[in-house]
């Protein structure tokens, strides 16, 4: 995916979400872009396998950046379905 891409996919997602982007940075002020990226591929239900497809990085290294976004977001979370959980609620 090249850059166009990535801002359609944000504004894609904050349209079909209702304000999902502005809620999601309100509230968790600490997310960079590519935490935010990745935001919202879960919001729209793609998996690691899935998302390995759309990046040309390693499947280990998507999964690092994801534990890294997961740290970034103000939520206490045991687990990354427990994430899933709260980037619904938003």
């Amino acid at each position: 995916m090249d850059e166009g891409d990535w801002e359609r996919l944000v504004v894609l997602a904050n349209d079909t979400f209702g304000g999902f982007v502005q809620r999601l940075c309100g509230t968790n002020p600490r997310l960079t872009k590519w935490d935010v990226r990745y935001c919202c591929l879960s919001r729209f239900n793609f998996r690691l396998k899935q998302i390995k497809y759309m990046i040309p990085i390693q499947y280990a290294s998507i999964r690092r950046a994801r534990a890294r976004t997961k740290s970034h977001l103000a939520v206490p979370a045991a687990s990354w379905r427990e994430v899933e959980n709260y980037l619904k609620s938003i």
